[in-house]
């Protein structure tokens, strides 16, 4: 059991590598400049967020995933009705929190998800 709660750790930590990850592009995004690594940076950063998405999300999330990545399945989540039972609820508030979080750093339109 408590290799289980280290491989729970691990996902939580990639998941927030991720997150670190994704501020420091948009920050960088939005400064009015942009240098040339911030480009392939984003590549970095596309193929993290489909593994994490894939493995840890998964496991977090209790399903196999339909999207390709991370915000994609928080969209989803978000359009979940909380009150069709636990899972549900315990998606979409997931999935709101989540996206409250990302919409900080993106300052475009409609925010981030």
């Amino acid at each position: 059991m408590s290799e289980l709660y280290g491989y729970l750790i691990v996902g939580l930590g990639w998941l927030m590598v991720l997150l670190v990850f994704y501020v420091v592009l948009f920050k960088v995004y939005y400064m009015g400049y942009r240098p040339w690594w911030l480009y392939p940076a984003a590549v970095v950063f596309v193929v993290l967020d489909f593994l994490i998405n894939m493995l840890v999300m998964s496991v977090l999330m209790l399903d196999l995933p339909k999207e390709w990545l991370v915000t994609d399945r928080m969209k989803t989540y978000k359009k979940l009705d909380p009150s069709k039972g636990k899972l549900s609820w315990y998606r979409f508030h997931f999935a709101d929190n989540m996206c409250l979080i990302l919409n900080i750093f993106d300052k475009s339109k409609g925010g981030h998800c």
